[in-house]
């Protein structure tokens, strides 16, 4: 599909959505601060706002947080059914109780798809839907990474490694726009098994995992205008299976990214060999500076065998890019630098800066010593498997380094493979 067609499709989902919120009411929580909880929390008295959100959640269907000195503490997720809102002023901050390790918001009907056939659709039915989150400060108060500090599987077994924040799972028409995420220790937002999602202008400010994780299957997800520092990477897209989730990953649209910290990565990761028919397609990625890495590949595995272990994308368009020229990190000396390690029909790279070379293809690349020189970054294969693209678009490349901007990587079984490779 057409980069176009692509953003013009999300592009009308967005305001479908931002012209559906306008339209929202919300009750101020303060109207229910007779159902405050008063308690000891290092040495002073804190406010725990969980019960009065409840209330106004299940009589109005909106909650809104005035700006305040204190922060609103909460002691467990808040949970939105279908049709429920918040809004906060920039002024108010929701933070934790300390030691509930748990996630902060989440939907009531937590579904995911797993062991499906592969191919399987999007489920349909009994979703949560017409839901949004916007303003405020939201902190987790954890000092480390740790995924587990907000699972919800005790509750559910069957939503193990569903390690996020905030919580999407089984949704659709879901925005979450305006939020300053404080110390998560896992992924500040995790969206799985949903349609038409929006999140867009978020910042994040000591987080120590992924910024925006989709796990398939999912289809319509629009990610914009993200600052900040993420423990890892700033968005993962996966369709493969092992995660909460599993299935295709079809029509992302991410825009306006600019990482200033932290791990600096972009992942979009294809099924890992056992369901290659569950492909990443139709992403498009613009407008992004500061970016360490990108990494497109499966989940690779000790017993990984066969060519399909890589997965498929196809469609997939990255325009405007800043990487990170070269940087010491981990003990070795990297290059900023797309990763391709696996098969894809139809990849467009135009206006990539920084890095050298720029994009390899092929198994996975392993980095020198930090006290390498600036800019040197040796390759060589992790694995024996190899990958092909089928074409590759080059646009606003130097012709004077048009031969050194694709690497082809060797690997035992041969080397990545691009058949039909245009510069123009």
């Amino acid at each position: 599909m057409l980069k176009h067609e692509i953003t013009q499709a999300l592009g009308a989902m967005e305001k479908r959505l931002d012209q559906q919120n306008e339209k929202l009411e919300y009750a101020p929580v303060t109207n229910y601060a007779s159902k405050v909880v008063r308690r000891k929390q290092g040495g002073r008295n804190i406010a725990v706002w969980s019960d009065a959100i409840d209330d106004a959640l299940a009589e109005t269907g909106g909650v809104y947080f005035p700006a305040s000195d204190e922060a609103y503490y909460i002691d467990r997720p808040i949970i939105l059914d279908s049709g429920t809102h918040i809004k906060a002023d920039t002024g108010a901050t929701i933070r934790l109780v300390d030691g509930a390790r748990v996630c902060m918001v989440r939907n009531r009907n937590l579904t995911v798809v797993r062991g499906a056939a592969p191919g399987a659709v999007l489920t349909s039915g009994n979703r949560d839907h017409d839901i949004s989150v916007t303003g405020g400060t939201w902190d987790h108060a954890s000092s480390t990474r740790n995924h587990w500090d907000v699972r919800e599987d005790a509750a559910n077994p069957t939503l193990h490694q569903a390690w996020g924040m905030f919580l999407f799972l089984n949704v659709s028409s879901v925005s979450v726009t305006s939020l300053r995420i404080m110390r998560c220790p896992a992924y500040a937002f995790l969206a799985a098994n949903g349609v038409d999602l929006l999140f867009r202008d978020i910042y994040y400010e000591e987080c120590f995992s992924d910024g925006v994780h989709v796990q398939g299957p999912i289809k319509n997800v629009v990610i914009k205008d993200m600052t900040g520092c993420t423990g890892d990477d700033f968005f993962a897209l996966d369709s493969w299976r092992d995660e909460v989730s599993e299935g295709p990953v079809d029509h992302v649209w991410i825009k306006g990214l600019r990482m200033e910290g932290g791990h600096r990565g972009m992942r979009l990761l294809a099924s890992n060999g056992f369901l290659a028919d569950y492909p990443v397609t139709n992403v498009v990625v613009e407008e992004v500076t500061g970016t360490r890495d990108c990494k497109m590949s499966p989940f690779l595995s000790a017993d990984a065998k066969g060519a399909c272990d890589v997965g498929f994308m196809d469609w997939i368009y990255f325009e405007n890019i800043d990487f990170l020229d070269s940087y010491a990190l981990y003990g070795y000396r990297w290059n900023g630098c797309i990763q391709v390690y696996t098969n894809a029909s139809h990849l467009f790279f135009k206006n990539i800066r920084g890095g050298r070379p720029s994009i390899t293809v092929g198994p996975v690349a392993v980095p020198v010593r930090a006290d390498a020189p600036l800019g040197y970054t040796l390759k060589y294969p992790t694995t024996d498997l190899d990958c092909q693209v089928e074409e590759m678009v080059l646009e606003g490349f130097p012709e004077a380094d048009r031969d050194k901007i694709v690497e082809c990587v060797r690997g035992e079984r041969g080397a990545g493979k691009v058949k039909n490779l245009i510069f123009k």
